[in-house]
């Protein structure tokens, strides 16, 4: 998925999606405040990168699921390890953590 701030993060988190990982390199500024609805004006003011900014958030919206932020640009470079990672997690949750969990889902943010 694409896009951290957009409204899909927090259905998923409402949901229970038991884990979320989310990667983002930009930072949480007035240039791209108005196109998210995760955000707040003191996350633009503390200049904290996005996948910070949404993992407080989204914990703050349902505390039994676990994000995982990670500032990284997501490329050809790491997209493998970022998702063999989540992928490993999954599995190795699946036996403890209720069948209603759903994949990993990581994001990005174009240049």
């Amino acid at each position: 998925m694409r896009r951290v701030g957009k409204p899909h993060r927090r259905t998923a988190v409402r949901s229970g999606v038991g884990h979320a990982r989310i990667a983002d390199r930009d930072i949480v500024e007035l240039t791209n405040f108005a196109a998210t609805v995760l955000f707040t004006e003191d996350d633009v003011k503390r200049g904290i990168p996005k996948a910070l900014a949404a993992a407080e958030r989204l914990a703050a919206i349902n505390s039994d699921v676990t994000v995982d932020p990670r500032v990284v640009d997501v490329d050809a470079n790491n997209i493998e390890d970022l998702l063999a990672s989540a992928a490993d997690r999954q599995s190795t949750s699946s036996s403890t953590e209720p069948t209603t969990s759903k994949p990993v889902t990581s994001s990005t943010t174009p240049p």
